[in-house]
Order: structure tokens, then sequence, then C-alpha cells
């Protein structure tokens, strides 16, 4: 079930971009240094999107967020 959940989420935009949604709280769990290698915007006051073109970034942000 986890490479389900993997494959699911790890699916890149037609830009090429692994796009994570997260509530502005999880952003303070994920690493300085791995946030500024990635595109970060507002969607609303309480909702961020986190884009990367590294797949391998993108597993470490959902390992870390605990999504999969």
């Amino acid at each position: 079930m986890r490479v389900d959940r993997l494959r699911e989420y790890l699916k890149p935009d037609p830009q090429g971009y692994y796009v994570i949604t997260i509530d502005s709280e999880e952003l303070a769990k994920i690493p300085r240094s791995l946030v500024e290698s990635c595109i970060v915007e507002e969607i609303s006051a309480k909702e961020l999107v986190i884009k990367t073109r590294s797949r391998a970034i993108a597993k470490k942000l959902l390992i870390l967020l605990k999504r999969i």
C-alpha cells in the first residue's frame, strides 16, 4: 500500500514539478535547507503549496510530513 501512495503523490504536474499541499503549521516541521531548495507558494492564509523538480526532495518532504 505504501508504494501505491507514493506513486499517487509523486506524479509531476505538466510543468515538471512535484506539488505537495500543506498547512502553514506543517512548514515548521520541514528543515530550512529543504524548504530553500523548493518553491513555496501561498494558496490561502492556512494553505501552502511546495513545488520541486526533484523527486528525491518530494519523497523526503512526504516522509517528514508522514504522508507515506
